[in-house]
């Protein structure tokens, strides 16, 4: 025995406030199905949610912190010299107070155990303290050992 069953739904219009959905059954006639739904509070929903994403972004953006390096410079510079035989060298300082210096040399030259071995240091300013900080390591086939005052030995 099939059962067919018929229904009809009515929409409200953007500026109203409820819809109402109907469903009935021609086996039971008495028995109808109203289902009342607010509009209102399914859009006070999306736009409290809306606001809250919007205020956790703005929350995150203004958390973030901001360096203005544009007017960072280079105070000094040593040029690369890297002609491809027996090692590097190099080094900067920038008015910010960041600085590098690093140089290498190839030991044990055309053997299977050819490494460089690298010395070099780096410091820079802690802008929340105007702290400077330098490190200075080396990098060879022992691996790499910083050193610093404000390192932990």
């Amino acid at each position: 025995m099939e059962r067919k069953v018929r229904g009809e739904s009515a929409w409200a219009q953007p500026n109203v406030s409820s819809r109402r959905s109907t469903i009935k059954s021609p086996l039971i006639s008495s028995i109808h199905i109203s289902l009342l739904y607010r509009t209102e509070v399914a859009a006070s929903a999306f736009n409290m949610k809306t606001i809250i994403a919007l205020f956790a972004l703005v929350a995150v953006a203004v958390a973030a912190p901001v360096q203005d390096n544009s007017q960072t410079v280079v105070v000094k510079e040593t040029p690369l010299d890297n002609i491809g035989i027996d090692g590097y060298q190099f080094g900067y300082e920038l008015s910010n107070g960041e600085s590098r210096e690093e140089s290498a040399q190839l030991v044990n030259a055309g053997t299977e155990n050819a490494s460089l071995n690298v010395r070099g240091s780096f410091s820079f300013v802690d802008p929340a303290t105007n702290a400077r900080y330098t490190v200075n390591y080396v990098a060879d086939e022992n691996g790499y050992h910083p050193e610093g005052e404000h390192l932990p030995a």
